[in-house]
C-alpha cells in the first residue's frame, strides 16, 4: 500500500502507461487516492467542451499529470464529455464521482526520442 503524506508535498509517483494508454486497476486505484486531495482545475459549464475549454485542459495537463474537471451536466452527459476530452487530449479517464471527472496523462519524457 502506498502512503501519501499530506503534510509533505511530493511529486506524483511514476505510473507507467501500458500500450494503448490503458491503466491497470491498481494504477487507477492509486491515482484515485492521490486525486482525493485535488480541487477541480477546470469547470465545464452548460455550453460543454468548447475549444477554449480544451485549451485550458491541455495547459493543465502539461502542468500536472493528474487533474479534476467539474461539470455542470447530467451524469450521462458528463461521461460523454469526459470521454470526448480523453480522446482529444490523449489522456485516460481515472474515474468519475458525482459531477467531477479525474483525468490522467503522463508527461512526455524529455529526450526520449533521441
Amino acid at each position: 500500500m502506498i502512503r501519501v503524506d499530506i503534510l509533505t508535498p511530493r511529486p506524483l509517483p511514476t505510473v507507467p502507461i501500458h500500450p494503448m494508454n490503458r491503466l491497470t486497476s491498481a494504477e487507477r486505484k492509486q491515482l484515485r487516492g492521490i486525486a482525493q486531495r485535488l480541487k477541480p482545475a477546470i469547470h465545464v459549464g452548460k455550453q460543454g467542451v468548447t475549444p477554449t475549454i480544451m485549451g485550458e485542459i491541455e495547459m493543465a495537463l502539461e502542468k500536472q499529470e493528474l487533474i479534476k474537471i467539474r461539470f455542470d451536466a447530467s451524469r450521462d452527459t458528463l461521461k460523454t464529455w469526459a470521454d470526448q476530452i480523453c480522446i482529444q487530449s490523449n489522456a485516460e479517464l481515472v474515474g468519475t464521482i458525482g459531477h467531477t471527472a479525474t483525468i490522467y496523462r503522463e508527461h512526455e519524457q524529455p529526450g526520449a526520442g533521441s
